[in-house]
């Protein structure tokens, strides 16, 4: 009697079991950022070193740290609102010769919300004229975490193609993606993970399902917060794919399954770069380049970027 033998399927690697839901509006914001402001030799810089030290002896509103860097001193800001203690703002503090040199503040004002960003508004008053204003006018970002949630969108539901150049490194956990650095960290790069893993990673409790947030961190800036609100879109050159199961039309059908094994076992940034540049991985990365997910669109992302600016107050001087 014949056996026969019934031909494998290729399985769609990136396919998750449940389809997972159309993230509903996906609004940018803040996660962090620090803001200086650097100060001129002068009477003015004499009375900010005075106020600092006279405001920072105030024990229920800063509590000194250590400080880091080219800094002199380090406060965390008490907000009476925040929730926890790591978003109390941060306050760091350079002089000379009596005189103020360097004013920075990291801040998360997302977790602050309005109210927190008042609190701190009012401590910063009480140091400098104008409070936050002082730091619309003269202050620079020099760092900015700006973040979107993705809500109901598991890691395992879509793949990250990267620029060519672009480092890697990827943590996952019985074979599923949960987090993924796409740059270097000492500059600019990208972070995804699954932030229910994060959570209950450190034993605390989830219950909004699937959620991945898209980081984009930029490091080493001189942003005027006045035009923070004109950023350029951070997300423009993150795309994310489906891996179809079929080979490209003029691909090998055998080398396209052991591509996606390797993107199963890799992820897809990794398992492209061990794939010859100018032929195999510049035909995956177009074909892959047609398959996008529909629902990741950056420029509607960014619309809504300058109205969260706007509603923050971050850039602007109308404040009490």
């Amino acid at each position: 009697m014949a056996i026969k033998l019934s031909k494998k399927k290729v399985a769609a690697y990136n396919k998750s079991q449940t389809t997972p839901k159309t993230p509903s509006k996906v609004v940018p914001f803040i996660d962090r950022m620090r803001v200086s402001i650097n100060f001129e030799p002068g009477g003015k810089a004499e009375e900010i070193h005075g106020n600092i030290w006279t405001q920072v002896a105030d024990k229920e509103v800063f509590t000194q740290i250590a400080s880091k860097g080219s800094y002199s001193a380090a406060w965390r800001i008490k907000i009476a609102s925040a929730l926890k203690l790591k978003h109390y703002p941060l306050m760091q503090y350079r002089h000379d010769d009596k005189c103020a040199v360097r004013l920075a503040i990291d801040c998360a004002p997302n977790d602050l919300g309005p109210e927190g960003l008042d609190l701190m508004h009012i401590s910063l008053k009480s140091i400098v004229d104008g409070g936050w204003v002082a730091f619309v006018g003269l202050g620079k970002v020099n760092m900015i975490e700006v973040t979107v949630d993705l809500h109901g969108v598991p890691m395992g539901d879509f793949h990250v193609l990267p620029q060519q150049t672009t480092t890697v490194k990827s943590w996952s956990n019985a074979g599923k993606l949960e987090t993924l650095y796409l740059g270097k960290t000492q500059g600019n790069f990208t972070r995804i993970y699954d932030r229910g893993k994060k959570r209950t990673s450190k034993k605390q409790a989830w219950t909004h399902g699937h959620v991945t947030r898209v980081e984009r961190v930029l490091k080493g800036q001189a942003i005027p917060v006045a035009s923070l609100g004109s950023l350029d879109n951070v997300f423009a050159g993150i795309k994310m794919v489906d891996l179809p199961p079929s080979a490209p039309p003029e691909g090998k059908g055998y080398i396209w399954t052991l591509f996606c094994d390797a993107v199963a076992q890799r992820g897809l940034p990794a398992a492209l770069k061990v794939l010859p540049a100018d032929t195999y991985r510049k035909n995956y990365r177009k074909w892959l380049a047609q398959h996008p997910k529909l629902w990741w669109q950056p420029e509607e992302i960014w619309a809504e970027w300058g109205p969260m600016i706007e509603k923050t107050r971050l850039a602007s001087e109308d404040w009490f």
